[in-house]
């Protein structure tokens, strides 16, 4: 993985299959959750150019000046898009793209070079440029408990996650929130 940034923050959890991107600066910092997969080539971008000003290019204001893009230096909205927060147990196929200030809810599943350019609610499954949602992975009483503290697996201890491989090992889309709560060993 290359970070250009101090200003991300990853669990020991989450896993990079290749090469990596993440951009982030102090203000416009990026969080990755727990149990995530990432694919190869992602690209993840906290901030853009602000736009605004006669030149685009921020080495020349090195090059000329000694000095920042203005845009940086005074932190414009335009070029710091605030946190973009990537919660736990995602999945992303490779190449996907996340542009700046978009929060990934827990779940969701980002096809293969899809670019991602709003938030997602949990347990998407999100394809496409831009990126669409073509469904759930779940029913929404479902997707409720997994967003509920009981059902939130990604924050148990680890000893409750090891003892509950039959939780892990059952097909969500075939049992009832009431069926799956008698399977797991609290």
């Amino acid at each position: 993985m290359e970070i250009k940034s101090k200003y991300v923050k990853s669990h020991n959890t989450t896993l990079y299959n290749g090469k990596i991107t993440v951009i982030a600066e102090q203000y416009a910092p990026v969080t990755f959750g727990k149990y995530n997969a990432v694919g190869s080539n992602c690209t993840f971008i906290s901030t853009n150019h602000d736009v605004n000003y006669p030149c685009l290019q921020y080495t020349m204001y090195r090059r000329m000046w000694n000095d920042s893009h203005p845009g940086v230096k005074l932190n414009t909205e335009n070029h710091n898009k605030k946190t973009m927060e990537i919660q736990s147990a995602c999945w992303f196929g490779e190449g996907v793209f996340v542009c700046p200030g978009v929060k990934i809810g827990n779940g969701c599943v980002i096809g293969a070079h899809t670019v991602v350019t709003k938030n997602v609610s949990p347990y998407s499954v999100i394809v496409g440029n831009p990126g669409r949602e073509i469904k759930k992975r779940f029913s929404s009483s479902m997707i409720d408990f997994l967003e509920s503290d009981e059902g939130r697996w990604f924050d148990w201890p680890t000893d409750k996650i090891k003892r509950n491989k039959t939780f892990f090992y059952t097909d969500l889309s075939e049992v009832t929130v009431e069926q799956l709560r008698l399977i797991i060993i609290y």
